[in-house]
């Protein structure tokens, strides 16, 4: 059984998004695709993976890497995976950024390899060792077998017009709600060339995929979309944002994750994570 994984973000992180323009969303007429419009966004649930690493730590190459590949070539689009590569005590990780940071210091992270596997509200957190690619495939399991699905998305339209990248999206929830909802989008990249240090045979070459850029909100746990969403109604919202041209815009795609989020007695958020789903740039 999965364990509940809510998480608290610090009360300067609940400033931060106060102080941000509130948009008035209105519901979309729900439509049932082919050529009367949007194709229909489908109750399915997908396992949301955040996962914690560095090219300087041991464990995540010789443990956390191969877990990591295993599970996107078991479940493919099942899974959306945002890599966030960190910084170690005196160790430098070139692919560190932010944005990264904020999400790690989101899950409260203490170490790596770790993977934050969350949906529905729910989640686990699995930690490096040689169990840690069995513990991941029962957490993503327990995830898409999930039947009582909140909310789903859809992203259309992605267009990158030199470094300028924008797209839109739909959220449709199944069931009339009572709490704040927010969208985040996540800029992320695969295929970068660098060099992974593994225990027991050092460094090696190695390929990073599902890599973390950015964060196209201006909180990484997502900007404001709708409080009280009705049942069976979809929210539009486009989103822009500009991407480094040195990334490689053919290994370019686009997560969309949906986030739940309640005040907590300490004044600040506790958030809990939805839905996810992915596009490619190109």
């Amino acid at each position: 059984m999965k364990k509940s994984l809510l998480l608290a973000i610090p009360l300067s992180m609940m400033i931060a998004f106060g102080a941000c323009k509130k948009e008035k969303t209105e519901p979309a007429n729900d439509t049932t695709g082919g050529n009367s419009g949007p194709a229909a966004i489908a109750a399915t649930q997908q396992s949301t993976i955040f996962y914690m690493s560095g090219n300087w730590c041991g464990p995540c190459g010789l443990y956390g890497a191969p877990a990591k590949k295993a599970m996107n070539t078991k479940h493919g689009d099942k899974v959306n995976i945002i890599a966030c590569q960190l910084n170690g005590s005196g160790a430098t990780d070139p692919l560190n950024n932010a944005n990264a940071n904020s999400l790690a210091g989101v899950f409260g992270v203490s170490g790596v390899p770790t993977a934050y596997i969350v949906a529905n509200a729910e989640g686990s957190a699995v930690n490096g060792g040689s169990a840690m690619q069995a513990n991941m495939d029962a957490a993503i399991l327990a995830d898409v077998g999930v039947s009582d699905v909140i909310a789903n998305m859809a992203i259309e339209n992605v267009k990158l017009d030199g470094t300028n990248l924008s797209f839109d999206t739909r959220t449709k929830f199944f069931k009339s709600l009572t709490e704040e909802y927010r969208l985040a989008a996540y800029v992320m990249e695969s295929g970068i060339a660098g060099r992974q240090y593994s225990s027991g045979s050092g460094w090696a070459d190695y390929n990073f995929n599902d890599v973390l850029r950015k964060s196209v909100t201006s909180l990484v746990t997502g900007d404001k979309l709708i409080t009280g969403p009705a049942a069976d109604q979809e929210y539009p919202k486009s989103m822009t944002t500009s991407i480094t041209s040195t990334w490689n815009a053919a290994n370019l795609k686009v997560v969309l994750v949906l986030w739940r989020a309640v005040p907590n007695s300490s004044g600040g958020t506790t958030v809990a994570v939805i839905n996810s789903v992915s596009a490619s740039v190109q």
